[in-house]
């Protein structure tokens, strides 16, 4: 791992350690955050059951509105590309915040995650299966941590 990834992931664990305050600040600002939300965000680290994998790392993930549209090999040629796309409501309100999506096709598919947004850091955490909100930071499988991409 390189440096940069190895500070990204302390990072993001030290964001992780403030969630419970910094969930706090947030009260009542679904709005704020919706609209913080908003452009383009590329995975930059993945951690399953608390370590370290390359699943997902170079993912995009575009939020237009309440619309978000995952292009999970962005430097393959479009064709090639897989794209997914869905809709989500958040809810800052709870203690930790809630990003849930449903898949945009009829498949019925959705997911229930964890979000933090620091910044230009956006960290998620899921669990297998996705359908299964994680009751704390802790009881996740997953852990997304993403970087805003400024200019797209």
């Amino acid at each position: 791992m390189n440096v940069w990834k190895l500070a990204l992931v302390m990072w993001g664990a030290f964001l992780l350690a403030l969630c419970p305050v910094a969930s706090t600040f947030g009260a009542g600002e679904e709005k704020l955050d919706q609209d913080l939300l908003q452009g383009t965000w590329e995975c930059v680290a993945t951690l399953h059951d608390g370590k370290q994998v390359q699943n997902f790392v170079g993912t995009m993930g575009i939020i237009n509105g309440n619309h978000l549209t995952f292009i999970f090999n962005p430097k393959d040629p479009p064709s090639k590309q897989r794209i997914q796309k869905m809709t989500f409501k958040i809810d800052p309100n709870q203690n930790p915040k809630q990003f849930d999506w449903t898949q945009a096709d009829t498949s019925g598919k959705f997911g229930r995650r964890l979000y933090v947004l620091a910044g230009d850091i956006l960290i998620w955490c899921a669990n297998s299966p996705e359908t299964q909100q994680p009751a704390s930071w802790n009881t996740g499988h997953w852990l997304y941590i993403c970087r805003r991409v400024r200019g797209r």
